[in-house]
């Protein structure tokens, strides 16, 4: 810029362009979100991937990028949600000539059906 004599400051205002956060949600069995690409000053949302579900009392959490004095750059601010697996409700082998440890499984887990007595074949893993 350039004062000039009549007092009037002359010249072109640089020009600005928001930056672009990190997304550094942790990445967390059963958290999913959308903080890819996130401008300065906008939000994101950290919520429960599928398979999982927010726990009692909490909810998806809206993060945003902001300026960290301490970096000196742009970071994303927020919370993470609390999310727990949810069981596994289907598809469990059934049959007489089948036995498993299905009952209880989560997302992700695992369980063995296997042949009873007077049946053969390989036992095979399943996965919730």
């Amino acid at each position: 810029y350039e004062c000039s004599t009549s007092g009037s400051l002359s010249g072109t205002p640089p020009a600005c362009t928001p930056e672009i956060c990190p997304n550094d949600v942790p990445t967390t069995a059963g958290i999913k979100d959308n903080c890819n690409d996130v401008e300065f000053g906008e939000p994101c949302v950290v919520s429960c991937a599928s398979g999982y579900e927010l726990t009692d009392g909490t909810s998806a959490q809206h993060w945003k990028c902001v300026w960290d004095s301490n970096s000196s750059s742009v970071a994303l601010e927020g919370s993470v949600p609390s999310c727990e697996a949810l069981k596994c409700e289907y598809g469990f082998p059934t049959g007489d000539e089948l036995s498993h440890n299905c009952s209880g499984i989560t997302t992700g887990g695992t369980c063995t059906a296997r042949c009873v007595a007077g049946y053969e074949g390989d036992p095979q893993t399943l996965t919730c």
